[in-house]
């Protein structure tokens, strides 16, 4: 089945190509793939010092277009990794193609850097991965401090839950002895969301604030 590659080579700004590359990698690369994106390869040019390249498949050019769309204009992107990836480029060029499976399975063996885990996740995989956990309990990881209404992001440490997951910030947790004052039981440390995995998996966004409830244990 035909489909489309889009190639992107990025012209980047001198000094910055390991920046740039740790950031690919390390961040918007499993970004795109978490999203249900298929990266073909992700590396830096062989032959120019300042270029890196990008190469993504979509079934179709509308795919392509909503796909970034969504991509691109999701929190996890604009409030993660996003100004500093721009900040190393200079500027960008894009070529689009079609292009057969075997096409594109050559293309993923094109530099030996590439060869990272994350670029063996095809839009296929990714998609059943998705589908499977979107079928699992998971927590609501609440956005603030019930008693304090201090900010509390899932992507970030500090949070205290218990069994309920009423969520608590680490003062008020230790003001409590470790103890929910709504139902006596343990405060443990809440485990992070990644920006990458709240795209498909958001964090809850609705804020539970009651300080009439929450006064200091002695």
């Amino acid at each position: 089945m035909v489909q489309i590659i889009e190639i992107r080579t990025y012209a980047l700004k001198a000094g910055t190509s390991e920046l740039f590359n740790q950031l690919m990698r390390g961040q918007s690369v499993p970004m795109l793939c978490a999203a249900g994106t298929d990266v073909v390869a992700a590396c830096p040019s062989r032959d120019l010092l300042h270029a890196y390249l990008l190469i993504r498949s979509y079934p179709s050019p509308a795919h392509r277009s909503q796909s970034q769309a969504r991509f691109y204009g999701s929190a996890a992107w604009t409030k993660g990794p996003r100004d500093a990836i721009m900040a190393c480029i200079d500027f960008y060029t894009t070529v689009v193609v079609e292009a057969d499976q075997s096409m594109i399975d050559g293309l993923r063996h094109l530099h030996p850097p590439c060869s990272m885990r994350i670029d063996r996740i095809s839009f296929s995989d990714a998609t059943a991965l998705d589908t499977h956990n979107k079928d699992k309990t998971m927590l609501q990881m609440k956005p603030g401090c019930e008693c304090c209404d201090k900010d509390l992001p899932a992507e970030e440490t500090g949070a205290r839950i218990c069994s309920f997951e009423c969520t608590f910030c680490e003062d008020c947790a230790t003001s409590f002895s470790a103890k929910c004052p709504n139902c006596g039981s343990e405060l443990v440390t809440r485990p992070r969301r990644s920006l990458d995995r709240q795209i498909n998996y958001p964090a809850s966004t609705q804020r539970v604030h009651k300080p009439a409830g929450c006064a200091r244990q002695n």
